[in-house]
């Protein structure tokens, strides 16, 4: 560097340290005229100093739902137990059943195994509740408008905090449901609709009630056997997928051979009692709703097996082989196997094939069609307009001569 370039880079360095230093002497008068406003508000209105800066920094806690805990197993043990069968009006309370657990030496000494039980009892019991038909359309509706509010509100918050767009589009599933259709978006996102795909989200709103409403199924309908085989169908690909390279297929009979050696990739979840079969091959309802639950559910998925996985898998493979065990499926054996059959006109080369032969180029046959007597050839004839008229039939002919006679 020559001694121009060292003296300016020098003033350069020297003039951002003196911003560098301003700045954060700015932000040291800033940060104690914070603290004296937040000592303010804490004597004011008497709440502690990490409340008023939550609320002022805009801190989200993310946290995961609390799940069912001891107290609240045992009080729904016992509301199961004799809550059950009273009417309306006459059922014990809280206070109550916290009293006749406390009472029972039944719940007193539970081993680890049966607290799990009472707690998957729990579970099962809330997402039934979360996901069960409601009675009426008026409370279906009810229903769909608090779920949406949520929603909403959600989305808005973290619209602000990252940025991001969303587009969301809402219509009952069937003609007599009450809710009627609706569509979000947040900040400018409709713009995307309405400049490069030139729609309305109106008129989307509308179109996508109709489809819904033409679709005339119900819940039940829903869960159909052909249905619920689809969609499991279609997730079980989607996970699949997502770890093998693009075409290849998820073969059931040779999963260890043909997937798990082949590429690494090994299943999660997949039901006790439910065959390891494609989902359309299952005819049992039960089973298959099952499975699609589990599968909506994440519970049932694919994942990449890791090194030290795919060693030992490949050793227990070697060892199963070395016992005699069959790993893999053989294809079942033609029933007329070693006996002369007639060849085909394909096979004869008789028929040819649409596809090429190797080393050799296909080429298509010509085929002339014998044109009707009345139909002639087509012929373009200029008029005297400057107009180009074909004549196809021989009485289009005939008028064509006709007119230049007469003309």
């Amino acid at each position: 560097l020559t001694e121009a370039q060292k003296a300016s880079r020098k003033i350069v360095s020297e003039q951002r340290k003196e911003k560098q230093a301003a700045l954060a002497e700015s932000i040291m008068q800033l940060t104690q005229e914070h603290s004296q406003k937040i000592a303010g508000v804490t004597s004011k209105h008497d709440v502690t100093v990490e409340k008023v800066k939550n609320l002022v920094m805009g801190v989200t806690a993310y946290k995961k739902s609390h799940g069912p805990t001891l107290t609240n197993v045992l009080i729904f043990a016992k509301v199961q137990e004799v809550n059950s069968e009273l009417p309306a009006g006459s059922k014990h309370s809280v206070s109550e059943l916290r009293r006749l657990v406390a009472e029972d030496p039944k719940y007193q000494n539970l081993t680890e195994n049966e607290k799990e039980k009472l707690k998957d009892v729990l579970k099962e019991h809330r997402e039934s509740k979360s996901i069960s038909v409601r009675a009426t359309n008026t409370a279906a509706a009810r229903d769909v408008q608090s779920g949406l509010d949520l929603i909403f509100r959600l989305l808005d918050g973290l619209a602000v905090r990252t940025g991001i767009y969303v587009t969301l589009f809402v219509t009952r599933g069937h003609a007599f449901d009450t809710h009627t259709a609706t569509w979000y978006s947040t900040d400018n996102a409709m713009d995307f609709f309405e400049d490069i795909l030139e729609l309305e989200l109106d008129a989307i709103t509308k179109q996508f009630e109709m489809w819904a409403c033409n679709e005339n199924r119900n819940l039940a309908q829903r869960d159909s056997l052909e249905n619920m085989q689809r969609d499991s169908k279609r997730m079980i690909n989607a996970s699949f997928c997502l770890f093998v390279p693009m075409g290849a297929r998820l073969n059931y009979a040779n999963f260890d051979t043909a997937i798990k050696l082949k590429y690494g990739v090994d299943k999660r979840g997949w039901l006790q009692g439910v065959p390891f079969k494609s989902p359309t091959n299952l005819g049992n309802v039960e089973q298959v709703r099952a499975l699609r639950d589990a599968l909506k559910a994440q519970k049932c998925y694919f994942f990449k097996m890791t090194a030290s996985d795919q060693r030992s898998f490949i050793e227990e493979l070697e060892e199963r082989r070395d016992a005699g065990e069959a790993v893999s499926t053989t294809r079942k054996k033609r029933s007329d196997a070693g006996v002369k059959r007639k060849r085909s006109r394909r096979e004869s080369g008789l028929l040819q094939s649409k596809y090429p032969r190797a080393g050799r180029p296909w080429k298509a046959t010509k085929r002339r069609t014998q044109m009707p007597k009345m139909v002639a050839r087509t012929r373009t004839r200029r008029t005297s307009h400057g107009a180009i008229w074909r004549p196809t039939n021989i009485l289009q002919h005939t008028l064509y001569i006709r007119l230049t006679v007469v003309y």
